[in-house]
């Protein structure tokens, strides 16, 4: 830890936070959600969605739509709660696992909220210059098919 954080080794110990947040803490101790690994696993998806459309602000329900449309066997993996149905609960627990305190936490998005009504807020997000900078994408892949729309 001293040698990382000496002035010439600053650079290194990025990554390897971001590698061990990635690989090794499990992003459900930040929450009360049940398991849901499949969160964790899709997070190269979730960064290639940011990458695609985090030029402008969306709002985080854009991300976890397009992550179930992509994985829609997560939600048979939800446990059936009389509080919600197991779409919203994944969509909940994507957004404040995977783009709060992923994404949010780390630097890769910037975040702000916003007031739906009275009583509801939710945020959006947008990407940083750090994504670009921590993660590289093959042109080919970022020039694949609008998964979006």
């Amino acid at each position: 830890a001293k040698k990382l954080l000496m002035d010439k080794n600053r650079a290194a110990l990025y990554p390897l936070i971001l590698n061990t947040y990635i690989t090794k803490f499990n992003w459900g101790y930040w929450d009360g959600y049940e398991e849901m690994p499949f969160v964790q696993q899709g997070f190269m998806f979730s960064l290639y969605l940011l990458r695609m459309y985090g030029e402008q602000w969306h709002g985080a329900n854009f991300y976890a739509n397009n992550y179930i449309k992509a994985f829609p066997m997560a939600v048979d993996e939800v446990e059936e709660s009389s509080y919600a149905e197991p779409e919203e609960t994944l969509m909940q627990c994507y957004e404040l696992r995977c783009l709060l305190y992923f994404m949010g936490m780390c630097g890769l998005a910037e975040v702000r909220e916003v007031q739906v009504d009275t009583r509801r807020r939710a945020f959006e997000l947008r990407a940083t210059p750090l994504l670009t900078a921590a993660i590289e994408f093959q042109s080919e892949i970022l020039r694949g098919h609008d998964i979006a729309h």
